[in-house]
């Protein structure tokens, strides 16, 4: 399929797209009661690494006297855009709710007072066709995607709507989000560098030193075709090899130490 069988596809779905619901969004002018709802987030380990699959647990807790009701498309878990990679558009992504069978349809839970809920986002930071892809190609889209990135604190969000009234629904989707009360919680998270896009930087670093000595003569010239073979199996991709495998070593035993700590 070429640019242009994709972009007619894209404008029949715009096309064909239903009204957005803007009556249900908005709502009514009245005051919504508040619930008095705690989230709390816990990130599936201490340090993500970028471009590896890792998660977000959250747990709804109801403080109310009355039971409050959730729904998983507006269950919403927000990584920092710099997370996602450098190529990705993506922003929230919704939560699993773990006592309902997946389906494509809204699911919804009731949380009775002094309940709690847990409900997990699921963070892949590569697309799905990346991610169909064998270990080269998964690995060229991490290093496309996080060669420039600089590992940080980041500052996560999520966001949940939550009404104190049974949701309305209509064709499988919550068509009142107008009456829904939106609590927000954020959380710092770390993430760590690829270890891919470590140990691509120290295979050009090592390439590039053997080029330097080579142009300074600290490597002697070969003579003819069989030191020339001789030269690039032995320089070269001797270099890049052990300068790969030991940068390896290093940044999993780091990980693996911070993970024990």
């Amino acid at each position: 399929m070429d640019e242009n069988d994709e972009l007619m596809k894209k404008v029949a779905a715009l096309v064909d797209a239903p009204e957005p619901n803007y009556k249900g969004e908005v709502g009514s002018d009245a005051l919504l009661d508040k619930p008095d709802v705690d989230i709390r987030l816990f990130p599936s380990r201490e340090s993500p690494v970028a471009g590896e699959l890792w998660s977000m647990s959250g747990e709804i807790h109801n403080r109310s006297t009355k039971p409050v009701w959730i729904v998983d498309a507006q269950t919403v878990y927000t990584p920092a855009p710099e997370m996602w990679g450098l190529k990705s558009q993506r922003g929230s992504i919704g939560a699993f709710f773990p006592t309902i069978k997946n389906r494509s349809q809204d699911e919804v839970v009731r949380i009775d007072p002094g309940a709690s809920y847990s409900v997990i986002w699921k963070i892949s930071p590569l697309d799905a066709k990346d991610r169909e892809k064998n270990l080269f190609g998964e690995v060229s889209a991490i290093l496309r995607n996080y060669v420039f990135f600089r590992p940080n604190n980041f500052v996560t969000s999520s966001t949940v709507h939550v009404w104190t009234t049974p949701p309305e629904f209509e064709n499988g989707k919550v068509t009142n989000i107008g009456s829904s009360y939106p609590v927000s919680t954020i959380k710092e998270v770390t993430l760590d560098a690829s270890p891919w896009v470590i140990i691509a930087g120290a295979a050009i670093g090592a390439l590039f030193m053997f080029v330097l000595q080579l142009l300074f003569g600290r490597i002697p010239s070969p003579a003819d075709w069989s030191d020339f073979l001789k030269l690039i199996f032995t320089g070269p991709i001797s270099a890049v090899l052990l300068s790969s495998i030991s940068t390896g070593v290093i940044v999993t035993g780091k990980q693996i130490g911070r993970a024990h700590v």
